[in-house]
C-alpha cells in the first residue's frame, strides 16, 4: 500500500490532470488554427496586390 493519498483521491489528481492536459491541447489546437488562417489571409493579400 502506497504511503500517502488513498485511491480515490489519486484518481481524482488523474482526472483533474487529465482535463488540465486537454485545456492546454485545446488551446494550442486553437492557436495554430488561428495562425493558420492568418498565414492564409497574408498570403492572399499579397497574391491580390499587383507585381
Amino acid at each position: 500500500m502506497d504511503i500517502g493519498e488513498n485511491k480515490a483521491e489519486k484518481d481524482r489528481m488523474s482526472m483533474e490532470l487529465e482535463r488540465e492536459c486537454l485545456e492546454v491541447y485545446r488551446r494550442k489546437v486553437d492557436e495554430a488554427a488561428t495562425a493558420k488562417a492568418r498565414l492564409h489571409q497574408v498570403v492572399g493579400a499579397n497574391e491580390a496586390e499587383p507585381s
